[in-house]
């Protein structure tokens, strides 16, 4: 039934925090959550001796999008490696909380910004604009007379 297996481990650089973190900077474009989105039968997560499973945020975030996918998640390894207490488990669900949500106010606040910015063109374009009709009001007797005094001197030529 198995075609194949995402080693989150293998796929993603761990030890080059830097280009991991430029790799996952949007949760969402992160090659985990593309491995998600194509709707895997489960997900598997393996404790190891290195830290607890639910200490690493990247692992728990990995989890809650698999629960709120609808993704089957099952957890295997060593029992003395897992969050077993009741106010661990509450803590990394508000630890995922805070961090989604700060993610959000963070891309609310950078499409604020590029806003701002597109308005502050419209403004600049439209302060532009005023300046120069304002330019063209003042000039236009000025110009009005030069052509009358053209017209005039082409008329006595004329003449």
């Amino acid at each position: 039934e198995c075609e194949g297996a995402y080693f989150c481990v293998l796929s993603n650089p761990q030890n080059l925090g830097a280009f991991l973190g430029h790799m996952i900077q949007t949760p969402r474009d992160s090659p985990f959550y593309r491995v998600l989105s194509c709707r895997p039968v489960q997900i598997l997560m393996v404790a190891n001796g290195n830290a607890p499973i639910h200490s690493r945020l990247w692992c728990v975030y990995e989890a809650y999008c698999a629960r709120i996918m609808g993704i089957p998640t099952a957890v295997t390894g060593d029992l003395s490696k897992f969050a077993t207490d009741v106010r661990a488990s509450r803590e990394a669900d508000s630890a995922i909380r805070k961090a989604v949500k700060a993610k959000q106010l963070q891309e609310l606040i950078d499409k604020a910004a590029e806003d701002a910015a597109s308005d502050f063109d419209i403004i600049a374009a439209g302060i532009y604009d005023t300046r120069r009709r304002k330019a063209l009001e003042r000039a236009r007797p000025k110009t009005e007379a030069a052509m009358s005094r053209m017209r005039k001197a082409l008329d006595v030529r004329k003449a």
